[in-house]
C-alpha cells in the first residue's frame, strides 16, 4: 500500500537514466522495476473500487492519473452520496406488511452502497437502524431482545417466529 500512496503523492517517481539514449543495465532494471510497481499500484486501485466506478478509469494505466480522475469524479460527491444513503437507512420503515426478511434485504442494499462509497457501518449501528425502522408495536419486543452479537438475521428469525405465533393464536381464538 505504501507503493500506491508513494506513486499517487509523487514521492515515488520513475527513475531517469543519465543518458536517455543509452541507459545502463542497472538503470534499465530500475525502470522496469518501477513499471512493475506502477502496474501493481494501478491494479490495487482498480480492485478496491466498486465495479460501477471502474468505467471512469477508461484506458488509464497510470495509478496517479487514475487516482486523480477518481478523486475529481467522486471526491466531492462521496460525502453527499453517503449522506443520502444514511438518510435512506434512517427513513426506511417496516409497517408489518411483507416479510421481515424482505425488509432486511431492502435495508442491506443501502448498507452495501455505503460500503462501496467508502463508509462502513458496524453491525451494531446497522442493527440500530434496523430496529428503529420497525413500527411502535415492536418496541417492547426489540427492547427485550438482548443480542450482544447484533445479528440482524437472528432478529429477523425471532420476529418472524413471534409473528407466526401471534397469527396462530388469533386463528385458534377465532375457532375456539
Amino acid at each position: 500500500m505504501r507503493t500506491v500512496l508513494g506513486l499517487i503523492t509523487g514521492t515515488i517517481r520513475a527513475p531517469t537514466p543519465a543518458n536517455s539514449d543509452n541507459p545502463t543495465a542497472s538503470e534499465t532494471s530500475a525502470i522496469e522495476a518501477f513499471e512493475v510497481r506502477s502496474i501493481s499500484a494501478f491494479m490495487e486501485i482498480s480492485f478496491r473500487i466498486a465495479d460501477s466506478a471502474k468505467s471512469v478509469l477508461g484506458n488509464i494505466g497510470n495509478p496517479k492519473a487514475a487516482w486523480e480522475l477518481l478523486e475529481k469524479r467522486f471526491g466531492g460527491k462521496q460525502h453527499g452520496l453517503q449522506s443520502v444513503l444514511i438518510a435512506k437507512l434512517h427513513l426506511t420503515r417496516w409497517g408489518g406488511s411483507g416479510t421481515i426478511h424482505s425488509h432486511r434485504d431492502a435495508m442491506i442494499d443501502p448498507r452495501t452502497e455505503l460500503a462501496n462509497a467508502g463508509m462502513t457501518i458496524s453491525d451494531q449501528s446497522f442493527h440500530e437502524y434496523f430496529t428503529n425502522s420497525f413500527t411502535s408495536s415492536l418496541d417492547l419486543f426489540t427492547t427485550l431482545d438482548d443480542d450482544p452479537t447484533y445479528d440482524v438475521n437472528l432478529l429477523c428469525d425471532k420476529v418472524a417466529r413471534k409473528r407466526d405465533e401471534a397469527q396462530a393464536c388469533r386463528h385458534q381464538s377465532r375457532q375456539g
